[in-house]
């Protein structure tokens, strides 16, 4: 794994992703909009949630504290970066750590958030981002946090076939030298 790759996501046009993959098969135009012409968009008010999201989750997973993501969110409402309630990211966080309370106390977090970068061939690479895994009952497990969906939890249906899980296994396996259930 080479992790001393370019950084700069949004410009690199050798890089590779689950979303880049799943942009080309939704819609191969969005595609050559977004990733080969590279038209300069800006983070909109749904990315935005969605990423100080989950550096929340983060930092609660890592044992942090989530002030200052908090105070950054509602800051982005109040000077109306952001037309949502200031206290709306607080909520959320909140209503989903108190919906998962039992399965995070009884299970040990082995990573967050960690980036894997890896050459594909000449000067593109493949970039993916694990959200978490997990051990619990001498099991290792992927999470992967979504935050587009109405429910919190998904089914089995839900995550049997879920390709970007499937990307993250070998990822997870060397890092953590163990086996992913």
């Amino acid at each position: 794994l080479n992790n001393n790759q370019n950084n700069n996501h949004q410009k690199d046009i050798h890089r590779y992703s689950f979303s880049r993959f799943k942009t080309f098969h939704t819609c191969p135009r969005k595609h050559q909009y977004q990733y080969v012409e590279q038209l300069e968009s800006e983070e909109s008010a749904v990315t935005i949630p969605g990423k100080l999201f989950h550096k929340c989750i983060q930092q609660f997973l890592d044992g942090e504290d989530m002030a200052d993501t908090i105070k950054e969110f509602r800051t982005l409402c109040t000077t109306g970066k952001l037309d949502l309630e200031p206290d709306l990211l607080e909520y959320i966080v909140s209503k989903y750590l108190q919906y998962y309370a039992k399965d995070y106390s009884s299970e040990k977090n082995l990573m967050t958030e960690k980036e894997f970068t890896e050459t594909i061939e000449g000067d593109d690479y493949i970039t993916l981002i694990v959200d978490q895994a997990f051990e619990k009952n001498n099991m290792v497990t992927v999470r992967d946090i979504k935050t587009t969906t109405s429910k919190l939890k998904y089914t089995y249906d839900d995550v049997v076939h879920n390709q970007q899980l499937l990307l993250y296994v070998p990822y997870v396996e060397n890092e953590l030298s163990v086996k992913v259930d």
